[in-house]
This record gives C-alpha cells, sequence and structure tokens, in this order.
C-alpha cells in the first residue's frame, strides 16, 4: 500500500463485490453496509445511495456510503431509517505488526473521506460502528459529535442469572401463560404492531406505513431478516424483526398490540428469541439503542450492558447548521399526535 498513492471514487456496479468482500472482512463493517441491503433501503424508501471507495492501486482499502438529498439549497447527506450502522469502513490491515503502523494508514482512509464529502455537501451525519478504532482525525476536521448508547447482550454468558429478580419473577409467570413462540410472522401484522406502539406513546410513526411494509417483505425476501413472534390464542401479541451477521444478532424494531398496556410479552420474545440464538451459537445481541431511560431499563433487565457508539456531522458553515436544527425540531413537532 506504502507505494501507492491513495484514490477515491463512487463505487461503480462491478465494484460491489468489492465492497461486500472489504465489509465482511472489517471489524467495522455490518450487514446495513452490505450493498444488497443497501439496495432494499432504496428500493422501498426511494433514496439514491452512492458507495464511496478509496483505493490503494486497485485494492480497495476503505469506504462509506452516501444518501444524498437536496432541500431549497441544501445538498446534503442522512442516514435512513433502519440502517443503524452506517460510518466509515476500513480494512484491518493484519499484515501490519505495529499497531501504530495500522492506525496510520487507516487514519490517512478517514481524512481521504472527509475531504471528499466535505466539498460535496453543505451537511453530512454518519453513524460510527461501537469498535470503530480512532476518532481523532474526525475530531481534527472539525466534524460535531452526537454520543448514542446501545445496550449489548452476551449471548454466551448465563442470560437469566444477569436478570434481576423481579425480572426473573415475571418471566417465570409469562411462562405458565399459553404463549407459544414462531419463527416466521406476516410482515403485515408486525408492521400493524409496529404502529400501535408509536401511538401507545401519542407519537406518529417517523416513516409511512407503506414504505416501511415494502421494506420488511425486501429484508425477508432477501433472506436478510427474519420475524419472531409471540403468539397467544392463535393471536400474534408481539413480533420483532431481526437482522443475523458475522456473530452478532441485531433486533432492528419490534412491536405490540394494544390490548394490553404492559411490556412484559415483548420482553418475554426478545428473552426467548435470546436463546434461540444463543443455542445457534450467535455471540451477541445488539439491542439497537438505549438512549431513553426507560427504553435502557427494559433492555438492561434483560442483562445487557451499554457500548457508546457516536453520529457524527459537518456541517459547512453555521447558518447550515442552525437551517438543520430547526428543520429537526420542525419534524419533531410533527409527529406529536394532537
Amino acid at each position: 500500500m506504502a507505494n501507492h498513492p491513495l484514490t477515491i471514487r463512487p463505487l461503480r456496479e462491478e465494484d460491489y463485490p468489492l465492497w461486500d468482500e472489504l465489509v465482511q472482512s472489517s471489524s467495522v463493517g455490518t450487514v446495513f453496509q452490505k450493498s444488497d441491503y443497501v439496495r432494499c433501503v432504496q428500493e422501498s424508501f426511494r433514496r439514491p445511495a452512492h458507495i464511496v471507495g478509496v483505493f490503494s492501486g486497485t485494492r480497495l482499502i476503505g469506504g462509506t456510503i452516501l444518501f444524498p438529498q437536496k432541500k431549497l439549497f441544501l445538498e446534503y447527506s442522512t442516514t435512513p431509517y433502519f440502517v443503524p450502522y452506517n460510518g466509515i469502513v476500513l480494512n484491518d490491515f493484519p499484515s501490519k505488526q505495529f499497531y501504530y503502523n495500522r492506525i496510520g494508514q487507516q487514519n490517512r482512509i478517514i481524512q481521504q473521506l472527509l475531504q471528499y464529502v466535505e466539498k460535496r455537501f453543505a451537511f453530512v451525519e454518519l453513524h460510527l460502528h461501537n469498535q470503530f478504532p480512532d476518532v481523532r482525525p474526525i475530531v481534527w476536521q472539525g466534524w460535531e459529535f452526537i454520543p448514542e448508547i446501545t445496550a449489548v447482550s452476551d449471548l454466551q454468558e448465563d442470560i437469566y442469572a444477569r436478570m434481576d429478580r423481579d425480572q426473573r419473577r415475571r418471566l417465570r409467570r409469562l411462562e405458565e401463560k399459553d404463549l407459544r413462540l414462531i419463527d416466521s410472522c406476516p410482515p403485515e401484522t408486525l408492521v400493524n404492531l409496529w404502529k400501535t406502539s408509536y401511538q401507545r406513546h401519542h407519537k406518529k410513526p417517523p416513516l409511512p406505513e407503506k414504505d416501511l411494509l415494502s421494506f420488511v417483505q425486501n429484508l425477508v425476501n432477501s433472506k436478510f431478516a427474519r420475524i419472531w413472534a409471540l403468539t397467544l390464542k392463535n393471536n400474534v401479541v408481539t413480533a420483532l424483526l431481526v437482522v443475523v451477521d458475522k456473530d452478532t444478532v441485531y433486533a432492528l424494531f419490534s412491536g405490540r398490540s394494544g390490548t394490553s398496556g404492559l411490556s412484559s410479552e415483548e420482553l418475554y420474545l426478545f428473552y426467548r428469541v435470546m436463546l434461540a440464538y444463543r443455542e445457534a451459537g450467535i455471540q451477541k445481541m445488539d439491542f439497537l439503542g438505549a438512549m431513553e431511560p426507560s427504553i435502557a431499563k427494559v433492555k438492561l433487565e434483560l442483562g445487557s450492558r451499554l457500548q457508546r457508539s457516536d453520529r457524527i456531522r459537518y456541517f459547512r458553515n453555521p447558518v447550515v447548521k442552525n437551517f438543520v436544527g430547526w428543520w429537526e425540531f420542525r419534524q419533531q413537532k410533527q409527529r406529536l399526535l394532537k
């Protein structure tokens, strides 16, 4: 690599196998950055996507995915819903014996990518993986950091023993009910439960129902995702969409019926799914979010632990930053049920 200058360019479709190979081998690459998953997002949400790659000679060694849009005078790139990790993918350079040399090569890739996007967009938001090796080049470039917290459970530990006593008691009571775990559920049922869960909190869903339904159908048909559910008297009371990648299962989103004000059945579903993937040899379950105290409490009661990742943002100038802040506030207000 030292003999080749770095070049950067958008990837063509014939480059996608190289990209998927990099994502699969990288410690900060996830299934959410694979080309087929991105294609599901594009088709469902009608979002254009560009994969930008950094090359050393003909070797792809880094890159990121951009979802460009234009509003008024702003050309910007944000991450669609249900792409929880969309940061910079880096070659791990396993052949580099010394950490200093390895991190130095990765930092060169980061700097190339940041300079590329800053020239083309007024506003950019990415979401780094929680194992991202070195954020200093991003700090030096003046990007803004917004800490994000997720809850991660080690499935190879004793899940039941990590729970507190009250939670174990609730699970034992639920085991006395006629709840049945199924590993397939109609996407329409899951989306209806998801919509009900938002309404329970007096909010409108963040996406049109038909777009989400199309997305779930695409994921299931492409074998990216599986819908688990609990039934009671042949009625689905709660459902969960999961995506498995490498050694981790990701809980993408869930929903529950409006017949009960309690989340016990939903918690029990998570517990049963964790046990199923533990038996399958999966190492971790990432619950994808624990910023809200009430949400974090539920996930920590299941024996998970908190991990930090970061959303990073670039603003071309203070005017752009103020405009983005106003727009986000307006979007939040519009989602409140009257």
